[in-house]
């Protein structure tokens, strides 16, 4: 079923309104995470514009109670593994980002040891609660920037898109492993550049640029 998974890049919290960032409390909950004392910030991003800035001892949160279903929202599986990824940025090298669900804390890892223009990705597993579901990802000892949250039953594939909101050209496609593909275009739209983080860094794998040679001006007779 869709609802078993869930995808958040935090792009779309102040659509349709369009309010200026940094944001603490959205229009309407899309069924997204509820951000707290958390804000939505432009300063940096993994994929796209947008992430969520967490100082120390806050959170973001996803609540689910079993009784009172969403169809619109993510509802996971009490009898099934979930997998939790997400790209984190620190700029205290003692902050880390803590995983919590119903208020037991989740064992996470720093997947990669090297990080990718200074975010990091970061995943765990947890079995969801019979009754109901609080997902909440906290900040300890510094202020985390968190981006591109994932959640999924462990045996699965996922792929996720992240587009220009104005083009809707696909601006980063991220893979079954939560590593990104970005795609960069001229103005006109031509597709110039490729690049894909790998667990040893971004790589650009296509790089193209057109030149259109304009007819020389006619001499005057």
């Amino acid at each position: 079923s869709y609802q078993g998974f869930a995808f958040d890049g935090f792009e779309d919290y102040n659509y349709p309104t369009n309010t200026s960032l940094p944001l603490s409390s959205p229009t309407t909950n899309y069924g997204h995470f509820e951000l707290g004392s958390a804000t939505l910030t432009n300063t940096a991003a993994h994929t796209g514009d947008v992430s969520v800035v967490i100082t120390s001892g806050n959170y973001v949160e996803f609540a689910h109670t079993y009784a009172n279903q969403d169809p619109g929202k993510f509802i996971p599986d009490p009898n099934t593994y979930y997998y939790f990824s997400a790209w984190v940025k620190v700029d205290d090298p003692a902050a880390s980002a803590e995983l919590i669900i119903d208020g037991n804390s989740i064992d996470i890892t720093s997947v990669d040891e090297q990080k990718i223009e200074g975010w990091q990705r970061i995943e765990g597993k947890f079995l969801p609660p019979a009754l109901s579901t609080s997902i909440k990802v906290k900040a300890n000892s510094g202020t985390i920037y968190l981006d591109d949250i994932r959640l999924q039953p462990q045996v699965s594939a996922m792929k996720s898109y992240v587009y220009y909101p104005n083009t809707l050209w696909l601006r980063a496609e991220l893979d079954d492993r939560n590593y990104a593909t970005f795609y960069n275009y001229d103005e006109e739209g031509n597709l110039i550049q490729i690049k894909k983080e790998t667990k040893d860094g971004l790589r650009t794998i296509v790089s193209n640029r057109k030149n259109v040679k304009k007819n020389p001006t006619p001499a005057t007779p």
